[in-house]
This record gives structure tokens, sequence and C-alpha cells, in this order.
């Protein structure tokens, strides 16, 4: 790998920029053709997976140098999921049942119609005088995050290393909830809003980002065998 870019992945220049120019972008009602399904978001977020797929695969051999095969493999099947998850937009009408079960038509998980039942309605924080909901699908994204980038911590085992985060992009993991909290807490202070700090979009792509430029770091990390076995 080139030094120039290695040293590059290893900086936390990248992920810190693409957070400021989302917020920037997400601020702005101008850019709402940069979302949707045929968005160009939505096909940077499909390149960017991609990528990370094609480097885990690449280094195959090298990976599972420090772990086993099946993490290795739970690794690629995330990669994949995601990948399948924001493809499946394809689906769309594909089948009949699909109307009755997906939100939109589409043979995917994310929505399904029970992502969108409420795990509770209306809850009331009577010292704030506020009153939020939250859905299953929101509940289910947000832990997911938060176990992949926080696994580590809790499963501090090197042949699992290769499945979760590198501790250095662990708590970057935080902005999808925090994006998600953003509203609320925007609500109570007296600016109401609609919308999140970040758009739902970007966080999916700053994420999707996150994911690999892990993979590319831990492929660096273990170029230097002595600093992964640390």
């Amino acid at each position: 790998m080139n030094e120039k870019i290695s040293r590059c992945i290893s900086s936390n220049s990248i992920p810190i920029s693409l957070l400021a120019f989302f917020l920037l972008i997400s601020a702005s009602d101008r850019f709402g053709s940069l979302y949707g399904e045929d968005g160009p978001v939505e096909i940077i977020q499909v390149l960017i997976l991609f990528t990370g797929l094609f480097v885990t695969i690449r280094f195959k051999r090298l990976m599972t140098k420090y772990s086993n095969n099946l993490v290795y493999y739970l690794r690629v099947s995330l990669f994949v999921f995601l990948l399948y998850e924001e493809l499946s937009f394809l689906t769309e009408g594909r089948l009949w049942f699909l109307n009755s079960i997906n939100q939109q038509s589409q043979l995917n998980l994310h929505n399904l119609n029970p992502m969108y039942y409420y795990v509770f309605r209306d809850i009331n924080v009577p010292i704030l005088n506020y009153s939020f909901s939250l859905h299953v699908q929101a509940l289910i994204f947000a832990l997911a995050i938060l176990f992949i980038g926080f696994g580590s911590y809790i499963f501090p085992f090197r042949s699992l290393r290769i499945f979760f985060l590198e501790k250095k992009y662990s708590f970057y993991c935080l902005v999808f909830p925090m994006s998600f909290l953003s509203r609320h807490i925007l609500s109570i202070v007296g600016i109401e809003t609609t919308s999140t700090l970040i758009h739902a979009e970007f966080n999916e792509l700053f994420f999707y980002t996150i994911l690999t430029l892990d993979a590319l770091f831990k492929i660096r990390l273990i170029h230097q065998s002595n600093r992964y076995l640390k």
C-alpha cells in the first residue's frame, strides 16, 4: 500500500472532514436531489461498500492469519448484506406478496413493516415537558452500529478483532445515535425541526466509509504484525 495513502487512512482527517461536509450539506434545503434510491449519495454508498468488500476478499489470507475463517466470513457477510440492502430497490414490485409485508414493496429487511412498529410511543419526560417515540428500525440500527463499533471492548479476543471496528474508529459509531437524538435535543431547547443534524443518507454513507477505512487500516496493521498483536 502506498505510504502516503496508508498515512492518510491511519489519520482521522477523512472521517472528520466527511462529518464537517455532511453537517454543512444537511443544514441546507437545496440538496434534496442528492438523496433518493437512485441519487448520487446512494450510488456512492454502493461504491464504498463494494470497495470494502473487494479489499476484504482481496486480503483474505492476510486477515485470516490473525483470525479464523468463521469470523472472516462474518465480516464478508456484513459487507454483502449491507450491499444487498442498498441495492434492494431493484426488487421493488417484483414479487406479488411484497406489498403486504414491506413499506416499499422491496425484498429487504430495513423496510419490512415490523421495522416501523413503535417500541414505545409518546413517552413523556415530565421534567423537560417533552414526549418522544422510538421505532423498531431506529433501535435495531443503533444497537447494531454500536455493537460493531464497540464490540472489541466487550469481546477483547484477537480472533474476533477482524469483525469489530478497530478502537480508533469506535467512537465514530456514536454519530448515528447522536444524529437521531439531535432533533429531540433541539426540540427540548425550543428549536423545532423535522430533520436531524446529519441527513439519514449521510449517516449511512459515513458508517459505510468507516467500515471500509477500518478494513484498510486492519490490512496496514497486519502488515506491521507486531502492532496488530497489541
